[in-house]
């Protein structure tokens, strides 16, 4: 978050996590930290930014922060961006499949409900959380941005 601050100066970031971790994350300008369950509310914001975190998550308790996130953001221009891996994308000469499944596999080893997800079980999830329209867009890295739209 710091590093979207610095670089784009004229945008307020928050960082939310839970209570006991934002009490020790670092100071920076232009970066405010709130402590709160991301189950039970998400701090308003134009955008939401979730990198790495829906992994760890069902598909149930996925609908649920994105629902929460939804709640957070403008029903005109908001907007939630994901930033995930999504296995099985159809890419020609795709280097980095092999890495993303392996993620599913860390994920199936180290969680007890965690997974990586398809295009479909990204589909599944993200309109089940009531959004009308999302993007996916391959970085050339084993995650992808999911821009997801009220």
């Amino acid at each position: 978050m710091r590093m979207l601050v610095k670089a784009f100066p004229w945008i307020n970031g928050i960082n939310f996590d839970l209570p006991h971790v934002v009490a020790i994350a670092p100071v920076g300008d232009g970066v405010e930290h709130v402590g709160v369950n991301m189950f039970e509310r998400v701090p308003k914001a134009d955008v939401a930014l979730l990198m790495w975190v829906l992994h760890d998550w069902s598909d149930d308790e996925c609908i649920q922060i994105l629902h929460k996130c939804k709640e957070a953001i403008p029903s005109d221009k908001g907007k939630v961006i994901i930033v995930e891996a999504v296995v099985g994308e159809i890419i020609d000469h795709d280097k980095l499949e092999h890495v993303r499944l392996m993620l599913d596999m860390v994920m199936m080893a180290h969680t007890s409900k965690g997974k990586e997800r398809t295009f479909k079980e990204w589909e599944h999830v993200i309109h089940r959380a009531g959004f009308s329209r999302f993007v996916i867009k391959p970085i050339h890295a084993e995650q992808s941005i999911i821009e997801t739209y009220p």
